[in-house]
């Protein structure tokens, strides 16, 4: 009986060391992160689609989009992920001129060229969509390629909203 709970704690104590190597060897940057990814737009937009009235935007007054991410290759580690968009569209024919932001809340996984996430949607400064799951897409191509963000609404269906813009700038970057 003394054996066998020794070489019960002495797994258990070789794991939990393992695991403090692992998570400091990860909290220095050391092998998980494979690439980092940044684009940004500056008024370059290229349609916002409105799920609560169907309206499609493609004319801008301002559209600035900036987002990060890094892509991971192992799943004991979390996706990171920022990405804030911001236009404003002018009335046009029946849609009226409204300011509109996509902001990723939450991030569930990241690739070269997706983010997935949970999304907040802004309208005229209200919330017109809490937490919705969506993805970026598009992220990988090289500047002056369009991106697009679809984001599911739970009253207005699949990709009811979508914001789409140009790379107007990127960084990429690689781990040593």
């Amino acid at each position: 009986m003394k054996k066998r709970m020794f070489i019960v704690i002495s797994v258990l104590a070789l794991a939990v060391l393992l695991s403090a190597t692992a998570i400091i060897r990860s909290k220095a940057g050391i092998v998980f992160i494979l690439s980092s990814h940044s684009i940004w737009t500056n008024s370059q937009g290229r349609k916002i689609v409105d799920a609560q009235t169907t309206c499609q935007y493609t004319s801008f007054t301002k559209f600035d989009t900036i987002t990060s991410w890094s892509e991971y290759y192992t799943t004991l580690f979390p996706a990171i992920a920022q990405f804030r968009g911001a236009a404003l569209a002018p009335a046009s024919g029946l849609c009226a001129a409204e300011t509109y932001e996509f902001v990723l809340m939450e991030t569930t996984s990241t690739n070269k060229k997706t983010i997935e996430g949970t999304w907040n949607i802004y309208k005229s400064n209200g919330l017109a969509c809490s937490l919705c799951t969506g993805a970026a897409h598009d992220m990988n191509d090289p500047v002056g390629s369009a991106y697009r963000v679809e984001v599911d609404d739970p009253v207005y269906g699949i990709g009811a909203w979508q914001y789409q813009g140009y790379i107007t700038q990127r960084k990429d970057f690689a781990n040593p």
